[in-house]
């Protein structure tokens, strides 16, 4: 049997880190309430009606979150594509239920395309966002969303 992917990276990363709690069943309407009381949230869910039950529940319980997400389509053999971030702190919070799909979209991403390196970049620019909202960096612009695409290699920033 396969160990569950929370429960997996519990244990690679309690060996840097106290504390870690991890939650291994997905969230449905009978247990999204383990989401009330936490400091920040960060989502990487495909989109659908399962995560817009994580959003809409966590602006009711007043986390703030960032989401990302990767879409990518092909063209002959190579793929295009986009890397998205958005976050949903503060006054703006609400805005992210006008600007986060919630559609079953279907794209190549969805055939199982292993993207180490746009999960990578997803990731890394969702914590780059926390660290700024956190006052670890400077946030100069405090945009609520950005995203990068694959080719013309450009990071555009909305406010």
């Amino acid at each position: 049997m396969r160990t569950n992917k929370a429960d997996f990276l519990k244990l690679k990363y309690e060996i840097m880190r106290r504390g870690i709690i991890a939650h291994s069943e997905y969230l449905t309407e009978e247990n999204v309430d383990v989401l009330r009381g936490f400091d920040f949230a960060f989502l990487c869910v495909d989109a659908g009606v399962g995560k817009k039950l994580v959003v809409e529940k966590l602006l009711e319980y007043g986390v703030p979150f960032i989401d990302s997400g990767i879409g990518v389509y092909q063209s002959n053999d190579s793929l295009g594509g986009l890397v998205r971030t958005t976050s949903a702190v503060g006054e703006r919070s609400k805005r992210s239920l006008e600007e986060l799909s919630f559609a079953d979209g279907k794209d190549e991403y969805d055939r199982n395309i292993q993207l180490a390196d746009l999960n990578m970049l997803a990731a890394a620019l969702a914590v780059i966002r926390w660290k700024r909202h956190m006052g670890a960096y400077f946030d100069f612009e405090d945009e609520f969303s950005s995203v990068y695409t694959l080719d013309g290699n450009h990071l555009l920033n909305e406010h």
